[in-house]
């Protein structure tokens, strides 16, 4: 949905202080300083791509502070930071591996059950509705009726007219899901955890697009302000990223039909990509559909390639589906902006995964090629190679 801004990045100029510096005080000051965040209403786009890009962060460093300074469970700060650091989990439970999130399912039954057990149930019913959303969206729809079913059996059990409601609310989800889960077609995505050194590619000279927008436009704030820089791990492997991306162009997007040359330069078990694209609404791509290609080059001359299909290795990066997974492999980021959120929908990325089939030849370089007059713009933000041993 809308295009993302091209050019380039610009800084968001907040430095080492200012409202997101985690002041080193007491668990005290700490607490005012958690409530001072969720105080803040960025007044312009710069603003909010500043903040989206910096606010968990700097509640997760808070609420790390907090935790081996406040010894009481009962206390405010230590109720404050347990909750801060569980839903941060919940808010980027797409970025972690499938065991992660089920510990992240098994953490948020304890939570919902002791919230229960201590008379808050509000609380409880909202952070186990937020968890079953969480999960949906990030194709989890198999875990996320698991962790519904879950969740009702808690909460119907409270004499709370609110998480009476929201029990039957997440019975309805559980049988929802699974009947969605049994029209999946089969899926190839096992989780492929890297099993060597993975080593992020510089892709910093073929960036052609930034992917933070700070424009004042009818769609403005379309961008992906909130997804980690630096070299964050996502559904277990480590990738680079800035505000900067690869793009390719489509029939509604000025941006090359190729970006060649990428370097590589070593011998390699597997790539990962992280992607999704623009203008692949189910309403102009149909499920198998080619949208582009990743073609890598040997040493020898020799190259092969691995064709883009929707609905198997990527869809829109707009969430028009419930989050509905791909066969080939799977959401690890999923987030928000101002554009999305004014039509209530969410964002996501997906990781798509290379099998090299002659691990033996040396990879010099790999292009990112799209579909000639295609309906459809793929991007990428990162690419990681997990190299051969030696």
């Amino acid at each position: 949905m809308g295009t993302l801004a091209a050019g380039e990045a610009k800084s968001d100029g907040a430095g080492g202080s200012g409202p997101y510096a985690v002041p080193e005080g007491d668990a005290a000051e700490l607490l005012k300083f958690v409530g001072g965040l969720l105080r803040i209403d960025p007044d312009t786009p710069e603003e909010d791509a500043t903040h989206r890009a910096k606010f968990r962060p700097a509640l997760q460093e808070a609420a790390q502070r907090i935790m081996p300074l406040e010894k009481e469970p009962g206390s405010e700060a230590y109720r404050v930071a347990r909750f801060v650091l569980l839903s941060n989990r919940v808010h980027w439970v797409a970025q972690a591996t499938a065991d992660e999130q089920r510990k992240v399912v098994a953490d948020v039954e304890d939570y919902v059950r002791e919230n229960l057990e201590d008379g808050h149930p509000s609380q409880a019913a909202k952070l186990a509705k937020v968890t079953a959303e969480a999960l949906s969206l990030a194709g989890r729809w198999d875990l996320a009726a698991d962790a519904s079913e879950a969740f009702f059996k808690l909460l119907e059990k409270s004499d709370d007219a609110g998480a009476s409601d929201m029990a039957q609310t997440m019975a309805a989800k559980a049988e929802e899901l699974s009947a969605m889960v049994k029209e999946l077609p089969p899926c190839d995505n096992a989780e492929v955890l890297p099993q060597g050194r993975v080593a992020p590619l510089d892709l910093e000279k073929k960036f052609n697009w930034r992917s933070v927008d700070v424009s004042d436009g009818d769609f403005h704030g379309n961008g992906i302000a909130e997804l980690p820089k630096g070299e964050p791990t996502l559904g277990g492997v480590k990738f680079r990223t800035s505000d900067k991306m690869l793009q390719l162009g489509c029939t509604d997007q000025a941006a090359p039909a190729a970006i060649s040359g990428i370097p590589v330069n070593r011998k390699i078990a597997r790539l990962y990509f992280l992607l999704a694209a623009q203008y692949a609404h189910p309403s102009r791509v149909s499920e198998g559909d080619k949208v582009g290609a990743y073609k890598m080059h040997y040493r020898d001359g020799s190259d092969e390639s691995m064709p883009l299909m929707f609905g198997q290795h990527l869809r829109d990066w707009w969430i028009f589906d419930e989050g509905k997974p791909i066969t080939r492999g799977r959401v690890v980021w999923t987030g928000a902006n101002p554009a999305s959120e004014r039509q209530s929908r969410s964002i996501r990325l997906y990781m798509a995964t290379w099998e090299n089939p002659h691990p033996e030849r040396e990879v010099t370089h790999l292009d990112f090629v799209g579909i000639p007059d295609g309906r459809v713009a793929p991007f990428c933000f990162a690419i990681s190679a997990e190299e051969v041993a030696e």
